[in-house]
């Protein structure tokens, strides 16, 4: 019977300790803080990092790499061990048959060789900045008239973001996206 007793009272001491613990890293999380009382696990991609702490989870994900700021992340969630949780991702196949990162947005600055858009509202690329700038990819056939401020192009790039203001991406194609704005 005190067997009994003491194995009740060390489950109640670990479900309290991690209710405690829970709290405290959630507090953590939402003030842009790496969470402190939890074991950390990267993905072998390096773009998704894992933390688990007694009865929960915190899923991050990091645009550079997962050193970086806590706070810079485009995506962290808080649950159980049992969420699932993925950032809503716009790749297309390139011609290698491989994923390729890109997104849509609006043209806002044209120069000679570098153009500055600012990325749809609700995408990644939005959560990491309103301004991004790019060399100017020149196609190898047809007109380049679609550089024009005003006009809404799909960007596709290699999925390096650098911050900055603006954000700095290398753009391995740019597409005119259903006219202007």
């Amino acid at each position: 019977m005190k067997k009994d007793y003491i194995v009740i009272l060390m489950l109640l001491y670990i479900v309290i300790l991690g209710i405690i613990t829970g709290y405290k890293d959630k507090a953590r999380v939402n003030t842009g803080i790496e969470p402190k009382y939890t074991i950390k696990i990267i993905n072998q991609a390096g773009n998704k990092v894992t933390y688990w702490g007694l009865g929960y989870k915190i899923i991050r994900y990091v645009s550079v790499s997962p050193k970086e700021s806590f706070s810079s992340s485009p995506g962290v969630k808080f649950g159980s061990w049992f969420m699932e949780y993925e950032l809503p991702v716009y790749w297309d196949m390139n011609d290698y048959g491989t994923k390729e990162p890109n997104f849509i947005a609006t043209i806002i600055e044209v120069t000679d060789d570098t153009i500055i858009v600012e990325p749809e509202e609700g995408t990644i690329e939005r959560m990491m900045g309103n301004r991004f700038s790019m060399q100017i990819v020149r196609p190898t056939s047809g007109i380049m008239d679609f550089y024009v401020p005003g006009n809404r192009v799909k960007i596709y790039y290699n999925g390096v973001l650098i911050r900055n203001y603006p954000v700095l991406i290398e753009a391995s194609r740019i597409e005119l996206y259903g006219g202007t704005q």
